[in-house]
């Protein structure tokens, strides 16, 4: 049976919550996470 390989990639964000919010950081994980499939293809 072959497995599906992936790339893993530890990743974290240090923000002060004045400057950013929850809605941002998810913004910029779904951003980044969009760019890197699409660099993987």
């Amino acid at each position: 049976e072959a497995r599906e390989e992936r790339l893993r990639m530890p990743v974290s964000v240090q923000a002060h919550h004045a400057l950013m919010d929850g809605l941002h950081a998810g913004r910029y994980f779904q951003r980044l996470q969009t760019l890197l499939d699409e660099w993987e293809n």
